[in-house]
């Protein structure tokens, strides 16, 4: 199930909906803006290191992938189920009509890819492991019971964003208009990690993991000045030096990769307070 983190991002989203949304507004500046969507993600493969007080070796060019839940009603618009799919939440504003700043939270899941072949260097020194010995670029199956490791109640980016933002059409006697957005982001990686290897208790609390960068360009259609459908392509790199693997807390894992994302949210645009009345 999906931890706590998430649920309390939707409640700061159904807070800020209960605004009024109904006044139009002239331009974009001291707008805010609240979206919720969904991913699907890709990433590039990458070596993964653990280390701990009885081994010290490393995965060489591990391929994993996301975890989609099927479309249903069910968990996607269900209250108490919906942060369970791969989802965003950004809440933006505006500083003028083309600049504005952002939160943003991507629940993304990274899972690996069970029963690959890859490369193997390095030792496991424990002497009742099945595993114990020292490898050199030796092949190795990953599946129970050696390993399984996923970042799958999420990897967990969150970051902010700058972005521009240029209207470039109108539609519909200006009911609606086409944006175009580009951003940068910078965070933090917060994941909740499931790793089971070498027999060792499992431990999947939320730990800062390490940092992410992202770029993304965005389709937006914007309906009578409040209401918003986004596509958007998103993509960055992710270092990851300190992943808890056990409940040893001598026990982490160090990878690095990029990742994409394709997106669809959903949103609305409001003040808080009535805009400035135009000078004359």
């Amino acid at each position: 199930m999906a931890g706590r983190l998430p649920h309390l991002l939707l409640l700061a989203f159904a807070g800020s909906a209960a605004v009024d949304l109904h006044a139009q507004a002239a331009t974009h500046k001291g707008l805010f803006e609240v979206d919720w969507g969904w991913n699907r993600s890709a990433y590039t493969r990458c070596d993964i290191r653990f280390t701990g007080s009885d081994h010290d070796f490393t995965l060489r060019d591990v391929k994993a992938t996301d975890r989609p839940t099927a479309v249903s009603v069910d968990p996607y618009l269900n209250p108490l189920r919906i942060t369970i799919p791969q989802t965003n939440f950004t809440l933006r504003y505006f500083l003028s009509d083309r600049y504005s700043i952002a939160l943003r939270f991507d629940h993304m899941k990274y899972v690996l890819v069970q029963d690959q072949r890859v490369h193997m260097d390095g030792r496991i020194t424990d002497a009742q492991s099945d595993y114990a010995g020292t490898y050199v670029d030796a092949p190795v199956t990953l599946a129970e019971p050696f390993l399984t490791y996923e970042h799958s109640d999420g990897l967990n980016y969150i970051h902010g964003e700058a972005s521009r933002h240029d209207r470039v059409a109108t539609l519909f006697r200006s009911h609606a208009a086409l944006e175009l957005a580009e951003g940068l982001g910078l965070g933090i990686l917060l994941p909740r990690t499931a790793c089971r290897f070498l027999g060792k208790p499992l431990s999947d609390d939320y730990h800062l993991s390490g940092y992410g960068l992202s770029g993304r360009v965005a389709a937006v259609l914007v309906l009578f000045d409040r209401f918003l459908l986004q596509a958007e392509a998103k993509g960055g790199y992710i270092g990851l030096p300190d992943v808890r693997t056990s409940a040893d807390h001598r026990d982490r894992a160090e990878q690095r990769f990029w990742f994409a994302q394709g997106n669809v949210q959903i949103g609305a645009r409001f003040r808080l307070s009535k805009a400035p009345a135009a000078q004359p």
